[in-house]
């Protein structure tokens, strides 16, 4: 319950004796401030309490407008100062009906004329000139009121009940923090709510999170990605200053993110512990297991040419199951070794154990095959064990056909024909890269396994168009001394060579020919189409060539790119000119 204190200011109030031995009473009015008090409140008790002092004749203190209270009577004449003790005046501020302003209190003095010396003013005996009256005055020190009331409202109360929706969260889950059981006070409604929160105790380190509405009793939350340990509790807010919140409540809701790693698998095992070269191995694994708050998304396969060399991630699967599998392809040669990963929604296990195989070659077959070999001649294949065994061969050119043959059982040899047609589908190059496959069978025909080997095939050099339509004539140079066409004659100085194609060429398997080109000794042209033509420098007497060019389709599809130069000599002849008419 609050308490009101106002003191006054020391004062002082006069009091007479007549000729005629009557007391006068002295007044003065005070007013103590009540403003603090809420109007409304319940005065539940009142008291003032002070000093009194009269210099020699001593008298009667009081409250005048109250003739209840006396403050204090001297017995005597006394220059001491009198403690009042402790007046109830509860009755003076519960006249006020409930309104509290201001106080008006009449403090009085009244001399007491039975301790005043009237012999001695009457006889004069004193030795001084005594006049027929005496006044004095009554002090009046530190007087203080003290109230202690009720007021006419109560503060708003803290929520009874706070709780989240999902107290153990994963990382970046929501959950809704809810409360309930909060109170208004009298004369003092919920005007809202503010959430707190402590990162560190249940009871200390809170610090405001958020502010909702009267009408608003719950938070979304999104829960971080570290693990953590939020603590929160909930304060009312009501209408009326100083009373305007209810404090933190008792209740606290703890949120929990603890999120842990998945479980690699338990086991994990390989369907083939020696498999054949190019056959299918499947790597299994099971008892993997999801982390707390942490589902299991996948997995990831990780392979190593050794079991301490580096692991390169081969497969990755999106799952939640506890198992799985990977199936591979086993190389032509070595070891391979697998390590496997779950995959968590947040946080991966580590690798589980290392399985692994060997390739074995006993049951399929090696061949031999010519390292080089050209488009137009039959390649031969040895098969150099289990010749009892049926066989599948198959060929790929880089960039060019392929094609597959069936070796039946017992046949250790066989003749792969590369006929010059196969260059209709093959790109421009000089040469091209050859993978043989030669697969081992059971008599059923099911694969045992594969050995896999690489040659080079050539384009022979005599597989390019051929050029014979181009003619070289001559030509005057000289506009002042020409040389007759119908000389037929070259005249050295004043002649040069006039070279053309215009027909006469030969492409190689469909190709076609996309740049003509003539060059040598000044004479240079090129084209895409016919008919092409160049002139020569000045010739002076002697033999000179020329080179006609036809250069096939260098894109996809097309034949390599081969040219086939025509080269045409000319004779020049050292003629003289004769002038004449």
């Amino acid at each position: 319950m609050p308490t009101l204190t106002k003191k006054l200011s020391d004062f002082s109030v006069k009091s007479e004796i007549g000729q005629n031995w009557i007391s006068s009473t002295g007044t003065v009015t005070k007013s103590f401030s009540l403003a603090d008090i809420p109007k409304g409140s319940t005065i539940n008790s009142a008291t003032l309490t002070g000093k009194v002092q009269s210099q020699m004749f001593g008298g009667t203190y009081k409250a005048a407008n109250d003739s209840t209270v006396t403050l204090y009577t001297h017995s005597a004449a006394s220059n001491d100062e009198k403690d009042i003790g402790s007046k109830n005046v509860k009755a003076w501020l519960t006249a006020l009906n409930g309104t509290y302003g201001s106080l008006l209190v009449d403090f009085s003095y009244k001399l007491n004329p039975n301790y005043v010396p009237s012999k001695e003013l009457n006889t004069g005996s004193l030795g001084m000139d005594v006049p027929a009256y005496s006044q004095e005055y009554g002090y009046f020190r530190g007087i203080t009121l003290t109230v202690n009331y009720t007021l006419p409202y109560s503060a708003v109360t803290a929520p009874t009940s706070v709780s989240l929706s999902v107290a153990n969260t994963y990382p970046g889950q929501k959950t809704t923090l809810s409360w309930s059981g909060a109170k208004a006070g009298n004369n003092n409604a919920i005007t809202g709510y503010e959430v707190w929160r402590s990162t560190t105790s249940k009871t200390s380190g809170f610090s405001k999170l958020a502010s909702t509405g009267k009408s608003t009793t719950s938070y979304s939350i999104t829960s971080p990605s570290t693990n953590v340990t939020w603590y929160y509790k909930v304060k009312t807010l009501g209408t009326v200053s100083g009373y305007d919140d209810s404090g933190l409540s008792s209740a606290v809701a703890t949120l929990s993110m603890t999120s842990k790693a998945a479980v690699a698998p338990a086991t994990v095992t390989v369907s083939k512990a020696t498999p054949e070269p190019d056959v299918s191995v499947t790597i299994s694994w099971s008892g993997a297991k999801a982390g707390t708050n942490n589902p299991i998304d996948g997995y990831e396969v990780y392979r190593a040419t050794s079991k301490s060399g580096t692991y390169s991630k081969v497969y990755t699967v999106s799952s939640s199951s506890t198992s799985g599998s990977y199936t591979d392809t086993a190389p032509q040669s070595g070891s391979r070794y697998y390590k496997v990963v779950t995959v968590g929604t947040y946080i991966n296990s580590g690798f589980s154990a290392i399985v692994s195989f060997t390739v074995t070659r006993t049951n399929t077959s090696d061949f031999t095959v010519p390292n080089t070999t050209e488009v137009g001649t039959a390649i031969p294949i040895a098969i150099e064990d289990n010749t009892s065994r049926p066989h599948v061969l198959r060929w790929a050119i880089t960039n060019g056909p392929s094609g597959s043959a069936n070796i039946g059982a017992g046949e250790e040899t066989y003749s792969l024909a590369m006929p010059l047609s196969n260059l209709n589908s093959m790109t421009t190059a000089a040469s091209f890269a050859i993978t043989y496959e030669l697969e081992t069978q059971t008599t059923g025909g099911s694969k045992i396994g594969m050995v896999r080997k690489t040659g080079t095939i050539t384009v022979p050099e005599d597989v390019k168009p051929t050029v014979t339509g181009a003619t070289v004539a001559p030509v005057s140079s000289s506009s002042a001394h020409p040389v007759p066409s119908a000389w037929g004659l070259y005249i050295a100085g004043h002649s040069m060579a006039h070279v053309a194609l215009s027909s006469g060429v030969q492409t190689a398997y469909g190709a076609s020919i996309t740049t003509y080109k003539i060059t040598g000794n000044g004479a240079s042209a090129s084209a895409s189409s016919l008919p092409i033509s160049a002139d020569s420098n000045e010739l002076q007497a002697g033999t000179y060539t020329f080179t006609v060019t036809a250069t096939e389709d260098e894109s996809p599809g097309a034949l390599l790119r081969r040219t086939h130069p025509a080269k045409h000599p000319f004779p020049a002849h050292r003629q003289h000119w004769r002038g004449g008419g």
